[in-house]
């Protein structure tokens, strides 16, 4: 016992009851997912301040941000057109337009804000020699989303759809579904369309507060070949 120096001194190697093993894989990986964790939060923190300050953002909801030009001297289209000169002329009148050409020879405009976009509404001719006419587009500027409340039953929908046009309903769809007798039937849940780019969360209605939900329209399918993206006439 004497004659060896280390006698007594725990062993490095392969550990005591002093000095437990350390495992280097086994405590990074908890440190390493910290950091995945407080990224995931802080994107999740994004999204929701993304949408708060869409909600509180007039100039983002209301306003179209979506726009579609044409030309309006007859048998004449926007296809022909330089990129370049469309690119100047554009942002001349207001920069920080995103464009891309439509199938019709027009082009679709998508612009920051609401009062960008009433700025370009107004504007007739490009770059000064081409005669031009810009709109909203006809549905990028809405969406849809469902909503449902017991005293749906018994409020018709000319009601809702007069007392919803403050928050931004445009339009009312009451979805309707078949009894045990084979007929249809309304439910308390309507298919809402805003005039806005943004769902948003919640409406109040009358004295309720109600979740409003993402539509999600069924998929087109053939009634031949049972594929989805057409129809059996195409």
């Amino acid at each position: 016992m004497g004659d060896d120096p280390d006698e007594g001194e725990s062993s490095w190697a392969f550990g005591s009851r002093y000095n437990a093993l350390n495992f280097p894989e086994l405590t990074t990986t908890k440190e390493n997912n910290k950091p995945k964790k407080r990224q995931a939060n802080r994107e999740q923190q994004k999204e929701v301040d993304f949408i708060k300050m869409a909600r509180t953002d007039n100039n983002y909801n209301n306003g179209p941000r979506f726009l579609v030009l044409s030309r309006t001297d007859p048998n004449e289209t926007m296809q022909n057109v330089s990129p370049f000169f469309i690119k100047k002329a554009m942002d001349a009148i207001s920069p920080n337009v995103t464009i891309s050409r439509l199938q019709e020879g027009k082009l679709l405009l998508k612009t920051v804000d609401g009062s960008q976009a009433k700025k370009l509404i107004k504007q007739t001719q490009l770059g000064g020699t081409i005669n031009i006419a810009i709109k909203e587009h006809e549905t990028l500027n809405c969406t849809k989303g469902t909503i449902s409340c017991f005293d749906f039953k018994f409020v018709k929908d000319d009601e809702i759809l007069e007392e919803l046009r403050s928050e931004g309903v445009t339009a009312i769809d009451r979805i309707k579904r078949k009894n045990k007798d084979g007929n249809l039937e309304e439910t308390n849940v309507l298919i809402l369309t805003f005039n806005r780019s943004v769902l948003p969360q919640s409406i109040n209605v009358g004295f309720y507060n109600c979740r409003v939900r993402q539509y999600i329209s069924s998929p087109m399918k053939c009634t031949c070949c049972l594929r989805f993206g057409h129809k059996k006439d195409r």
